[in-house]
């Protein structure tokens, strides 16, 4: 067999001839046939950083290299060394197309099956855990904002502890933006945009928005969101507060995620859980039906692109209006409405 032998020491090839004997492969020189070097067949293995082309290379003669020229005492060859030292030309060249569209069906599986696990991944995850990701969010976004008076941000809280139907460490801030917006974060934290309390005019409308945040809390899917969006492992080391290798999410990162919104699911099952809540607390349904009517006084809500529409969400909230039962005295009154719309004067 015709090959191309470096020996490491100088960067030109020599042409050499390749001899297979019982044990090695020996090398000659092409013209003179001088024995160069003899390889023995448990020392060689391909070369892993050659793709396309076979190259050898021997423990015996670490630097040096042996690229054989194609032919089918070369495929022989590659056939026989495949049984006598381990190696896979054979099986690759066999196998790789088969392997791949094995790799593809099994990416695809896991794909589908990742709101199932990323469901799985985030129930377990600690509440604790997730709070750092919260104050990652509060230093990208801490510029804009509001501070609120210490009264009605305990009122704020309260609320939402009881729309969870839990105690927990709710935190609802004000921020400076001007969409008529609200959105959670990692933690069990609320934002409501400026814009959406400034033009807010009855209290249960504010206690609609929350109930329908509150949900998105309460089925954990801003961590679902993160188990789309980062690696499983990663997720699995930060469940476990093991930071041993850093689970590096930068503040942007991090604020990026939250601004994905939800899929269509998962904001049709926010819905229901605001459904739900102020039904059982005796809480009015009317202020988010208005909401979604559209008010001229306060616009359509915004809360992210992927929301199911205002249409059928209105249907749905009206619907549900209908069947309540008596009201009980509102979570938040109106005075507590006007005490939060003291900020809209700053």
């Amino acid at each position: 067999m015709i090959a191309k032998y470096f020996d490491g020491k100088v960067a030109r090839a020599q042409r050499v001839q390749v001899v297979r004997t019982a044990s090695a492969l020996s090398i000659q020189n092409a013209d003179t046939n001088e024995v160069i070097s003899q390889w023995a067949f448990e020392s060689i293995k391909k070369d892993p950083r050659e793709i396309s082309e076979i190259v050898l290379i021997s423990s015996d003669q670490p630097r040096a290299r042996l690229e054989i020229e194609a032919s089918d005492e070369r495929n022989q060859l590659m056939a026989d060394l495949q049984l006598k030292a381990g190696f896979s030309f054979v099986f690759w060249k066999k196998w790789l197309i088969p392997v791949m569209l094995l790799t593809v069906l099994i990416s695809v599986g896991i794909y589908r099956s990742l709101p199932v696990i990323s469901a799985a991944v985030a129930g377990w995850v600690p509440r604790s855990q997730e709070q750092k990701l919260d104050d990652l969010v509060r230093k990208q976004i801490s510029k804009d904002l509001i501070e609120i008076q210490v009264p009605i941000r305990e009122k704020l809280a309260l609320v939402a502890q009881t729309l969870a139907g839990r105690p927990g460490h709710f935190q609802v801030d004000v921020i400076k933006w001007p969409e008529e917006n609200a959105f959670v974060a990692f933690g069990e934290s609320i934002y409501l945009t400026r814009a959406l309390v400034c033009n807010a005019k009855r209290p249960d409308q504010i206690i609609g928005i929350m109930a329908h945040e509150v949900g998105h809390i309460e089925h954990r899917h801003i961590m679902k969101q993160l188990a789309r969006s980062l690696s499983l492992i990663l997720l699995l080391q930060f469940g476990l507060g093991d930071f041993s290798q850093g689970l590096m999410i930068d503040p942007e990162t991090a604020l990026l995620i939250v601004e994905r919104g939800f899929s269509r699911d998962m904001e049709h099952e926010a819905d229901l859980f605001a459904i739900e809540t102020l039904q059982k607390n005796g809480q009015s349904l009317d202020g988010l039906v208005q909401f979604f009517k559209g008010d001229k006084s306060l616009g359509p809500l915004e809360i992210l692109s992927t929301h199911p529409s205002s249409i059928h969400r209105t249907q749905l909230f009206e619907e549900a209006a209908s069947k309540s039962g008596t009201l009980k005295e509102s979570l938040f009154s109106q005075q507590d409405l006007l005490d939060l719309k003291a900020l809209c004067l700053l």
